[in-house]
């Protein structure tokens, strides 16, 4: 490629690790944007697009770490304190399951049986949500529009079932 002046940077554009690559690897456009796969990153929407990894077919970004350590992606609004962590997706490999943290706290939990806690990070059932004390604990079902038929939830055991629902004339029915 060419080289700008000394004291100016424009852009970079890599083959490879060599330059009898035929393809390019990796762009660093004038933004600052990475694209792996692509030579146009700031083409991708603006909010999203400081890292971009593309592919014609599948495309993904991989986090190892050891078996016993975390996987972490931060999503920081400062350089201090807990603005360097306010959101969290995180694997802890070592006790097997995958967190979602907001305002630098765990909010909810998937465990390595499939069981969700929101609220808790022990979930006794497939889905826990807990509240704490002086909190209301509810559980909002919607359907859209208040012209919808009903809004229900339907409890199963077997092939019994029973449902729990309001209809548009604000009736409930068991």
């Amino acid at each position: 490629g060419t080289t700008p002046a000394a004291g100016t940077f424009t852009a970079l554009t890599s083959n490879g690790i060599d330059d009898n690559a035929s393809a390019t690897a990796m762009t660093l456009d004038a933004s600052g944007n990475v694209g792996i796969g692509t030579s146009s990153p700031s083409s991708y929407f603006d909010a999203a697009d400081d890292l971009v990894v593309a592919n014609a077919t599948n495309a993904g970004i991989t986090i190892a770490s050891s078996s016993t350590s975390e996987g972490n992606i931060f999503f920081a609004d400062g350089t201090t304190g807990d603005q360097l962590y306010r959101g969290v997706l995180r694997y802890d490999h070592d006790g097997d399951y995958m967190s979602v943290f907001t305002a630098a706290s765990e909010a909810m939990r998937i465990t390595s049986s499939g069981s969700v806690g929101i609220g808790t990070n022990s979930p006794v059932a497939p889905l826990d949500v807990y509240t704490p004390a002086g909190t209301e604990a509810k559980l909002v079902v919607r359907n859209g529009t208040s012209s919808s038929p009903v809004a229900s939830i339907e409890l199963r055991r077997g092939s019994t079932s029973q449902t729990f629902g309001a209809d548009v004339y604000g009736d409930y029915r068991l």
